[in-house]
């Protein structure tokens, strides 16, 4: 179970047969969303560094 799926059923957000419907699309999701996060924040992270340059000259 995911942090957040534990952190639900132990505030009793969510039922145990909630939890066991979710936790196998969350487990495949939230890969890829920190995949696609760190990518967000490399291309943020460069666009800056590049403005930085800008600015020099």
């Amino acid at each position: 179970m995911t942090n957040y799926g534990a952190l639900a059923y132990a505030r009793q957000l969510l039922a145990n047969e909630q939890v066991n419907r979710l936790k196998p699309i969350l487990d495949e999701l939230l890969p890829k969303l920190n995949a696609y996060l760190k990518t967000i924040g490399n291309r943020e992270q460069g666009a800056e560094e590049d403005e930085g340059d800008e600015e020099r000259r």
